[in-house]
């Protein structure tokens, strides 16, 4: 028969031994609780977060000189019905231009209850070009195009000033009272190079309706 006491005393060295582990168990929870944060990996400074928003600074591009465009017609009084109008928009210095620009969006501003864009239609600033981008936005009252030079190498300037033309009919009567409507180019035309982009500036076309 075993003895009784050398079963108790085996009971106590398993019961201290469970407890030990315990301590032991708790002791390492609480040490990788409480160790420093050092070993981390960096947080990201341009993450956006609940609490605060780091910006990403802007890319720092270079703005281009201003360039003169002009609105043009053959005629300052037109009528309404079918007859075809168009409209020019030409660079003022048309080499100067050539040299300095590989793209550029023209956007015209117009009443579309008065005018209707019928057609519209690249320049001849270079001996090659590109239709990138066409839209007439009803809402903003705007036609944009946005046109790239052409991509072969011997592709030169022309000398010719068109940087775009638009053909426009006549469906309806101005609320002004001296019955004339308005084309301009607006502030969101630009040419771009290499990276770089500037303003093209234009002039208010006044057209009479009869």
């Amino acid at each position: 028969m075993i003895d009784s006491k050398f079963l108790s005393s085996k009971r106590f060295v398993a019961i201290v031994s469970l407890l030990l582990a315990f301590v032991i168990f708790v002791l390492a929870v609480l040490f990788l609780q409480l160790r420093p944060f050092g070993n981390k990996l960096p947080v990201d400074q341009n993450q956006i977060t609940k609490d605060k928003t780091t910006p990403v600074p802007a890319l720092d591009v270079a703005v281009l000189s201003d360039v003169e465009v002009a609105v043009k017609s053959e005629f300052t009084s037109w009528t309404q019905g079918s007859v075809i109008y168009k409209v020019y928009i030409d660079a003022l210095n048309p080499k100067v231009f050539s040299e300095l620009a590989t793209a550029y969006t023209l956007s015209l501003n117009y009443d579309p209850k008065v005018l209707k864009v019928e057609k519209t239609y690249v320049g001849d600033i270079w001996t090659d070009q590109n239709l990138l981008q066409k839209e007439n936005d009803l809402e903003n009252k705007k036609v944009i195009l946005t046109i790239g030079k052409g991509f072969e190498k011997s592709v030169v300037g022309t000398g010719n000033s068109h940087l775009a033309s638009f053909d426009f009919v006549v469906i309806g009567k101005p609320v002004s009272a001296d019955s004339a409507t308005q084309l301009s180019v607006t502030a969101d035309s630009l040419y771009a190079k290499s990276g770089k982009s500037g303003k093209l500036i234009g002039d208010v076309f006044q057209v009479k309706i009869n």
